[in-house]
Order: structure tokens, then sequence, then C-alpha cells
């Protein structure tokens, strides 16, 4: 496999650019039920259930530091209640992201759909 290096990227059709910082380093829609798993990824090559509603995504490749931005997502139909749940992000480190789900009641919650994207450096 070959590697190129470049300071930006452009898709074809797009006009402009854009860093190649800004593009996401790591990503995974994982199934926080019962025996957790990974339904598709990028640089995610195993999941850690740490108890109720709080998932360590592990990195193949790490990243540079710690001080990288996460994201994350919890479709409405991944729980079943009339509101939505919440997705923080907590105690990252250069080669795992944290995702901890939590419903509108405050209570941890293992979604069935749970999706986590890191932007950052890769080490």
């Amino acid at each position: 496999m070959s590697t190129i290096k470049v300071d930006s990227i452009q898709a074809t059709g797009e006009t402009a650019s854009r860093g190649v910082s800004g593009v996401a380093a790591a990503w995974v829609n994982l199934n926080g039920t019962g025996t957790i798993a990974i339904r598709d990824s990028m640089n995610v090559s195993s999941l850690t259930d740490n108890s109720t509603g709080v998932y360590d995504s592990n990195f193949s490749s790490s990243m540079s530091d710690a001080d990288y931005a996460i994201s994350g997502a919890i479709p409405y139909a991944s729980w079943g209640a009339s509101t939505k749940a919440d997705f923080y992000g907590a105690s990252e480190t250069s080669s795992k992201m944290r995702s901890i789900v939590i419903d509108p009641f405050s209570n941890y919650y293992d979604g069935s759909e749970v999706y986590t994207i890191a932007y950052g450096d890769l080490a």
C-alpha cells in the first residue's frame, strides 16, 4: 500500500479544499446492548464495555495525544422513549475514546446504536 502525503484535500465536484486535520481520525457505529459489538468503524480495533451506557472505543492507530475532539449521537429509535437520550464524551486518551449514553432522567443507558467520531492528529 502506498502513502500519499498532502496538506489539504478536495473531493471531486467540490469547489473548496479543506485541511487534512479536519478529516475524522476515527469513527465507530456500535451496538451497546447485550454483548457490545462494532457494526462498522474506521481506526477502531475493539470495544470495552465499562458499565451500563459507558463504552471505550480502542484505536487501531493511536492519536498523537489526548487533546482531540469527539462527537457522537444516539438515534431516537435506539432507546425507544419519547425523548432523545444524550451523548457525552469523557476520559479520552491517545489510545481510546469514551462514549457515555444518558437518558433524559439522568440514568446511564445501553443504546442499541451509538455513533462516535474523533477529530485530531494521529501519532
